[in-house]
C-alpha cells in the first residue's frame, strides 16, 4: 500500500469529506495554491493608517494616495488618464469631483451647474435705423473650474435695435453650493430686413467672463465667436448613485430604475435624452469590455456602450432574474461581471447568467456566510472576498463559468477585511479597521493549515511511515521553522510530529487502519505527502 498526495486542491464545503478528491481538502486556510503546492500567503504590508474605524470604501489614485471613506454606498470613478479628476457619488446627496495632483488633501466640488435666473439688459439708444437694424436678445451660461458650460438662462426680450447699440447687462448673484467660476455671455445673431427674407438666428459668443455683476457689450457682429451648443444641458439629478467612468469620455450612474449619461468629455453636462428607464431598481453599474452591465433588485441588463441615430443605447433584459445583494461584491472580468446573489457568486456573460460558486455551495451554506455583507477584489485570476462570517480566495482562472470541475481552488482565508481595491497595475489593497495593507506583501507569512479527506484503504493495513516533501529543503537540508504534521486513523490521531525537512519517519508499529487522513500546518511550502505501507517505498 502507497498513497502519495500532490497537486493539492482546496475546499468543496457543499460535500462531505467522503464524497471529495484525494487530492482535494476536508479542511484548509491560507493555503496559496497558485502552483498547485502547499504554500503559505505573506501577511498584508501595512502601509497606512487612518482615522476612520472602520473603512468600509477603498480606492488608491495615481499618485499613490488613497481615498478611503466609511460609507459603503460609495462609488469612484476615475475619468480621462490624460485629465486626471475623480466623480463620487454617495459622500453627499450630489456628486462630487476632485482633481487628482501631488497632494493627498482633494478639494471636492460640486458636479454640474445649475440654470441661471435670467439676466436684465438695457440698450444705450433705441431707435432703430430702417433696413439695418437687428434682432437682440441674451442668455448666458455658468462655466465651473475645469471650464465645462450648463445650461442657458431664459432668453431676454428679443428687442430691434441699431447694431452699433449698447446693451449694458445686469448678472444675477450666482447660487452659493455650485462650483461656478465664470460666465458665458450669448447674443442673438438676426439681420433684420424688410421683411421680405428672415435672416439666419443663433446664439453666439460674445465674451467670456469672471464673476461679475455687470457688462456692457459693445461687441460688432463681426467680432461674435462659437455658437452656443448646451442648451439640452442639466446637473445630475438629485440622488445619483453608482457614477461610472466609460472609455468614451461619459459618465453614467443611477437613480431608482433611471441610467442617467453625460455627453461625451462633457462631465458637467447630463443629458436627459440618453436616459434609460428599466423595469428595475438598479442597484450597481459596471462596464466591461465594450458592454455595461447594471445589476439591479431583480433582473441583470447589458446595455450598448454607443448610441444610435436616434440618441437611444441597445438595452437587453436577461430573463433569469439574478437580484444583487451587496454592491461591495461587484467586481469586472474580462467576460463580463461578477457579484453576489442569494443563490452564490454569480458570473454575467453577455446574455448567460452562471452561478459560480454552485459546484461549492449549496444555497444555505452560501446564506450561512452573510453574503449580504460581501466585499470582493479580483487578484491575479482570483476573487478575493470578505463577509462578516468569512473570507475566502476563489480561482476564477479556468474559466469564470464554471470553474468546479478538476482541481478546485476554493480557499477560505483567516483574515477579515471590510474593504478592499484592486489597482491598474495589479496590487491589491485591503481595509482592515482603519489599516490599509497590500495583499500578500509582507516579510512575515501567515500560517496555513490544509487537512486531507479520510483516505479509504479497504481494510485493514499496517503503515510503516510517512514522508512530506518540502519544496526548498529536499533532504539532508533542514528548515529553520518546522511544519505540524499530524495524521489520524481511523478517527483517532496516531501521530503527531514536527519536521522540518524530507526525511521520512515512522509511524506507530503493528497498528491497522481501515482509513486515514493527514493534516499539515506551518509556513513551508510542501510538494507532495506519502504514506506508505512499507518504509523502503518512501527512501
Amino acid at each position: 500500500m502507497f498513497i502519495k498526495l500532490e497537486r493539492f486542491g482546496g475546499l468543496v464545503p457543499r460535500y462531505i469529506p467522503s464524497l471529495i478528491n484525494d487530492t482535494q481538502a476536508s479542511l484548509a486556510y491560507n493555503v496559496n495554491l497558485k502552483g498547485s503546492i502547499l504554500e503559505p500567503f505573506r501577511e498584508p504590508k501595512e502601509v497606512e493608517v487612518t482615522d476612520i474605524d472602520c473603512i468600509r470604501t477603498l480606492h488608491r489614485l495615481p499618485n499613490c494616495c488613497f481615498l478611503s471613506f466609511k460609507e459603503d454606498c460609495v462609488s469612484i470613478a476615475r475619468w480621462l488618464p490624460t485629465c486626471e479628476r475623480v466623480y463620487i457619488t454617495g459622500l453627499k446627496e450630489y456628486p462630487v469631483v476632485a482633481s487628482v495632483g501631488d497632494s493627498c488633501n482633494l478639494e471636492y466640488k460640486r458636479v454640474g451647474l445649475p440654470k441661471p435666473e435670467p439676466l436684465k439688459v438695457t440698450y444705450s439708444e433705441n431707435t432703430p435705423k430702417e433696413q439695418t437694424s437687428v434682432l437682440r436678445s441674451y442668455v448666458y451660461t455658468y462655466v465651473d473650474s475645469f471650464g465645462g458650460e450648463g445650461q442657458p438662462s431664459e432668453a431676454t426680450e428679443v428687442t430691434l435695435v441699431d447694431p452699433k447699440t449698447i446693451g449694458h447687462i445686469d448678472f444675477p448673484t450666482p447660487p452659493s453650493g455650485w462650483d461656478i467660476d465664470g460666465i458665458n455671455l450669448y447674443r442673438l445673431t438676426q439681420e433684420f430686413n424688410d421683411g421680405s427674407q428672415e435672416g439666419y438666428s443663433e446664439y453666439h459668443l460674445v465674451a467670456r467672463l469672471n464673476l461679475v455683476f455687470d457688462f456692457d457689450d459693445d461687441v460688432s457682429e463681426d467680432e461674435l465667436t462659437e455658437t452656443l451648443s448646451s442648451t439640452q444641458y442639466a446637473p445630475p439629478p438629485d440622488g445619483l448613485e453608482n457614477i461610472t467612468a466609460l472609455p468614451n469620455g461619459v459618465l453614467f450612474g443611477s437613480v431608482g430604475n433611471e441610467i442617467w449619461f453625460t455627453a461625451p468629455y462633457e462631465p458637467q453636462a447630463w443629458l436627459k435624452k440618453y436616459t434609460l428607464v428599466l423595469d428595475d431598481e438598479v442597484r450597481g453599474l459596471k462596464y466591461s469590455n465594450g458592454n455595461i452591465y447594471a445589476l439591479t433588485d431583480g433582473h441583470p441588463y447589458v446595455i450598448g456602450l454607443e448610441v444610435d441615430k436616434n440618441n437611444q443605447r441597445s438595452v437587453l433584459r436577461i430573463p433569469y432574474p439574478a437580484p444583487i445583494i451587496s454592491i461591495k461584491s461587484l467586481v469586472e472580468v474580462p467576460n463580463g461581471v461578477i457579484y453576489a446573489t442569494t443563490s452564490g457568486l454569480v458570473n454575467v456573460s453577455q446574455s448567460r447568467v452562471s452561478v459560480l460558486t454552485s459546484p461549492w455551495f449549496s444555497k444555505d451554506d452560501w446564506a450561512s456566510i452573510h453574503p449580504n455583507t460581501l466585499a470582493g477584489a479580483i487578484v491575479e485570476g482570483k476573487y478575493l472576498g470578505s463577509t462578516d462570517r468569512l473570507s475566502f480566495l476563489f480561482d476564477l482562472r479556468l474559466n469564470a463559468e464554471n470553474d468546479g470541475i478538476d482541481n478546485n481552488d476554493f480557499m477560505p482565508i483567516t483574515l477579515s477585511f471590510n474593504a478592499l481595491y484592486a489597482s491598474d497595475s495589479g496590487e491589491l489593497y485591503v481595509a482592515m479597521g482603519n489599516v490599509i495593507g497590500q495583499w500578500d506583501a509582507g516579510v512575515n507569512y501567515l500560517k496555513y493549515m490544509w487537512k486531507s479527506k479520510d483516505l479509504e484503504l479497504g481494510s485493514d493495513v499496517c503503515l510503516s511511515g510517512a514522508k512530506v516533501n518540502l519544496v526548498d529543503y529536499s533532504y539532508p537540508l533542514k528548515a529553520s521553522d518546522s511544519l505540524e504534521v499530524s495524521l489520524e486513523g481511523d478517527d483517532r490521531v496516531i501521530f503527531q510530529r514536527d519536521i522540518n525537512n524530507s526525511k521520512a519517519f515512522r509511524l506507530p508499529s503493528n497498528r491497522r487502519y481501515q482509513k486515514i487522513n493527514i493534516k499539515i500546518s506551518g509556513k513551508l511550502r510542501v510538494k507532495s505527502l506519502e504514506i506508505g505501507a512499507s518504509f523502503k517505498e518512501l527512501r
